[in-house]
């Protein structure tokens, strides 16, 4: 019940300071929510989706010290704050009041609360994952030589 009362506080706070910028007050309720669910995941994968983006950069003609520091900016500005408020301007673009009101009281019911520790939970995500990286993994070791195949079994050997 607190956390309830602490969730919709912190959701009136950012809906009054994002007013301007038209964000629906149910938006900003259940962006935070799911930002608070999802932060601990979205936090993890930053490293993954910045190797991503160190690639595109380079390729993009970027020098190596350029990229870096791109990374090392975007990492800083990755928080918790910035990602609620894009989730609220997605889904007041996206939804109605009503719908965002109505998965908000779904996701903390009992059962909406159980679904998303669920999907939220790290030992899940790597559930979700492993077939293809066992996929994966087993192709590699066709395609690679032996010196290659023996530098992903720390990674490939577990699976």
């Amino acid at each position: 019940m607190k956390k309830t009362i602490f969730i919709s506080l912190i959701a009136l706070l950012f809906a009054q300071t994002t007013r301007a910028q038209s964000f629906s007050f149910e938006s900003v309720q259940l962006a935070t929510f799911m930002v608070e669910k999802n932060w601990k995941q979205a936090e993890s994968t930053l490293k993954l989706m910045s190797s991503g983006l160190r690639e595109q950069v380079e390729k993009g003609g970027a020098s190596k010290e350029a990229a870096r520091v791109l990374l090392d900016e975007f990492s800083k500005n990755f928080t918790k704050d910035l990602f609620a408020k894009q989730y609220a301007q997605i889904l007041t673009k996206e939804m109605t009041p009503q719908e965002i009101s109505q998965i908000y009281t779904f996701v903390t019911s009992p059962a909406g609360s159980k679904f998303a520790e669920i999907f939220t939970d790290e030992k899940q995500g790597i559930t979700l994952i492993t077939p293809a990286m066992k996929a994966a993994c087993e192709a590699s070791n066709k395609k690679l030589s032996f010196f290659d195949r023996g530098s992903l079994n720390t990674l490939c050997g577990g699976l």
